[in-house]
């Protein structure tokens, strides 16, 4: 698999662990991807949508779980750097 396809694959498993905020910003990173992968937006476009969705200050306070919370960044940001 490629490394965006294991970016992707990340993402959608954080879609499904239960926390609202995560599953949430995993799911926009991910309809980001595909506006990208369809031509509607460019990929410049996609990588600045998807790292905007976990500036911190966006992040902070919106889920007690910092584990999920630092696995989400992780996945958005290795997502946008293969855009």
């Amino acid at each position: 698999m490629s490394i965006k396809g294991d970016r992707i694959k990340d993402l959608q498993q954080l879609m499904e662990c239960g926390d609202k905020f995560v599953s949430k910003t995993a799911s926009l990173a991910l309809e980001i991807s595909d506006a990208e992968a369809l031509g509607h937006i460019t990929s410049d476009q996609a990588r600045e949508l998807i790292e905007d969705l976990v500036r911190t200050e966006n992040i902070e306070g919106k889920s007690d779980d910092i584990i999920l919370v630092g696995q989400l960044v992780t996945g958005v940001m290795g997502l946008a750097s293969v855009m």
